[in-house]
């Protein structure tokens, strides 16, 4: 009789205890924040109002990824050794996040770009992405690669199928 009144003791406090986990899961989805919650992949600030979240160099066009905390204009300009002409252009960000591609006119490995806020010029290093074997590698370039890989791999099955069909293997047969 004991081990019957135990289970029901049981069975009657796990029913109340998923509705205070519901009661509790209700009030804090009904809690609301008026802070701004400030991004954390962006964690080069240029003002108080702009971050730099990304920035990488594909070809000749520079890749950022800016966060503003409102709508502003940045002006981005080239920076490079040298001389030259140096590309520069206006670009409108919107609150959150936003993604420039920036034309450059001297693109190498290493290039430099300047964030123009209108109240504070930062200057900023753009590299070329890291990959094993650099290059603007397009669709026909992975499709090369993939049939020649394809290719390969079957030259080498038909010649291990060749070698055992006419004997020709370095192992004795076995003999149970």
């Amino acid at each position: 009789m004991k081990p019957t009144f135990l289970l029901i003791a049981v069975l009657v406090a796990a029913a109340f205890v998923p509705g205070a986990a519901v009661a509790q899961a209700d009030d804090v989805l009904n809690q609301t924040t008026t802070e701004t919650e400030q991004p954390t992949d962006c964690t080069q600030w240029i003002d108080n109002r702009t971050a730099i979240c990304s920035v990488d160099l594909e070809g000749d066009v520079a890749v950022l990824e800016l966060y503003s905390e409102g709508t502003q204009k940045v002006t981005l300009t080239e920076a490079m050794q040298g001389d030259g002409e140096l590309a520069r252009q206006e670009f409108l960000l919107t609150e959150g996040h936003n993604t420039i591609r920036f034309s450059i006119n001297h693109a190498s490995e290493t290039v430099g770009v300047t964030i123009d806020t209108g109240d504070v010029l930062y200057g900023k290093i753009v590299e070329q992405g890291g990959t094993l074997v650099g290059g603007p590698w397009g669709v026909s370039d992975a499709q090369a690669a993939g049939a020649g890989g394809a290719v390969g791999v079957a030259v080498v099955t038909l010649l291990l199928v060749l070698k055992r069909v006419y004997g020709r293997d370095e192992h004795a047969e076995r003999v149970a």
